[in-house]
């Protein structure tokens, strides 16, 4: 493992499985922490890694979120040439020209007047090149130096070093890296609101572009896709040859960060993967100004998730205050948004699936419920205004009833119908009365002994029992 003078700490064979178990735990626990991280720790990463590449120490701009390590670097750079460094009149300017692009589920939570004091803070000097094109994409920068010091390791993925150790792999990790992904995409729409794709477009060439194309909540390869077409439409028109310009895409990703691999790229699960294999096992034939930067990289990568590296400033995010899951695993947030930062940024989730902030904050109604043409937000609001409610309020279709109960059917649009079984307790309560029960079965199902055999994974003629309870 790593030490902070760059030392290795030995791991005995023995205590190599308890190691290994001991790092992804830490991983794991890192992923869902909502601890203030220890700020002094990353800024001496973040400069031995700057060091380690041989680059000067680099200015570190703290950030309460996400949004903010995007946003403010955008905004200083759009606002670089005003000749005014004065917030207070750029502030109604930036707040109409981006902040009031964002989704209104973003907009109900996001506290603007502390972005507004983080750029106070700031100054708007062109020389920092704040500009998208203009970020480092370490990820890029480190596999360079793989490939140029062992040439033997071009090509060659993260298993290629696990081959080397124990045959201990990584754990499972699909349901850290489904939430992951979950959050990135919002995320990433936030991100390329139209102002941002001609911005984006501006800062590659001097036409004016039509964003007729643009369509909120576009995946971001249609966006690179579109916003190149561009470029290629300006350069064929003037009848240049040679190389065609192409949009940076490497520093697009610079900030937004994949989990997985992205076109041969290492994303954050790679990274700590590498960490793993690089830190606790000796490599005789790498140097440590390999190995360091690597570590230093992938440490960073598993406190913050959000750093934006550009030559002479670094922009880290804090994690986020709010950060919950269902049973499952799954980011669900049952009163609030699942995942919310300092700054009020967030984003609502139910079960895993991303949902706007009404879907959550207001109190669904069974006309809300029959309006909604989504099928996988008509069975949230289902869900959270219950089922055997819903049922009851909806007025359900009785359809079939018998000495076992009776069978309810609701028709839904474009998705299978809700059935439930009315029963009724044989057994009497000490009070005197029979608790009554709603039980949802499949929409095969054609009366009520069927269902009630159903939930005994029974066939309704084998379903005959003597005594009820």
């Amino acid at each position: 493992m790593l030490n902070l003078d760059g030392t290795f700490k030995k791991e005995s064979t023995e205590s190599y499985t308890q190691a290994h178990d001991e790092f992804y735990r830490r991983f794991f626990d890192l992923s869902r922490s909502t601890e203030p991280v220890d700020r002094e720790l990353m800024e001496s990463h973040v400069r031995s890694l700057y060091k380690w590449l041989d680059k000067s120490a680099p200015n570190i701009v703290w950030c309460d979120s996400p949004l903010q390590v995007f946003a403010i670097p955008y905004l200083i750079d759009y606002f670089s040439n005003s000749g005014d460094p004065n917030w207070e009149k750029l502030w109604p300017i930036a707040e109409e020209r981006y902040f009031s692009n964002l989704p209104a589920s973003v907009l109900v939570n996001l506290e603007l007047g502390k972005i507004k004091e983080r750029l106070c803070t700031l100054n708007l000097d062109s020389r920092c090149g704040y500009r998208l094109q203009d970020a480092i994409d370490i990820n890029r920068v480190l596999e360079l130096q793989l490939r140029e010091k062992h040439k033997r390791f071009k090509n060659r993925s993260t298993t290629s070093y696990h081959n080397r150790l124990p045959d201990l792999q990584p754990p499972n990790d699909q349901t850290l890296e489904d939430n992951y992904n979950a959050f990135n995409y919002r995320l990433f729409r936030d991100f390329n609101i139209p102002v941002f794709v001609q911005y984006a477009l501006d800062s590659h060439s001097s036409s004016d572009w039509d964003l007729d194309w643009y369509q909120p909540g576009m995946p971001y390869q249609h966006i690179h896709g579109n916003v190149e077409s561009c470029l290629w439409l300006e350069w064929r028109g003037t009848g240049r040859t040679g190389q065609r310009p192409g949009l940076n895409r490497e520093a697009w990703y610079c900030f937004l960060p994949e989990y997985a691999e992205l076109n041969g790229k290492g994303g954050l699960g790679s990274q700590v993967n590498r960490y793993w294999g690089f830190s606790s096992t000796k490599w005789p034939f790498f140097d440590k100004h390999l190995v360091m930067p690597t570590l230093l990289w992938a440490e960073l990568l598993m406190q913050l998730r959000y750093i934006v590296c550009f030559e002479h400033t670094v922009f880290l995010s804090e994690r986020p205050t709010i950060w919950t899951f269902d049973a499952s695993d799954r980011l669900h947030g049952q009163v609030g948004p699942a995942i919310k930062f300092k700054d009020g940024y967030g984003h609502y989730f139910w079960r895993g699936l991303s949902v706007e902030s009404k879907i959550i904050e207001d109190e669904p109604t069974v006309e809300q419920i029959e309006k909604e043409d989504n099928v996988e937000i008509r069975r949230v609001l289902i869900e959270r205004f219950g089922v055997q409610q819903y049922l009851l309020a909806s007025r359900a279709t009785a359809i079939q009833s018998d000495e076992r109960g009776t069978l309810y059917r609701k028709e839904l649009v474009r998705d299978e119908p809700l059935q439930m079984v009315h029963v009724i307790n044989k057994t009497a309560e000490p009070d005197g009365t029979f608790k009554d029960y709603f039980l949802r079965v499949p929409p095969t199902v054609q009366t009520a002994r069927e269902a009630i055999a159903w939930s005994f994974q029974m066939d309704a003629e084998d379903y005959n029992p003597t005594q009820e309870s």
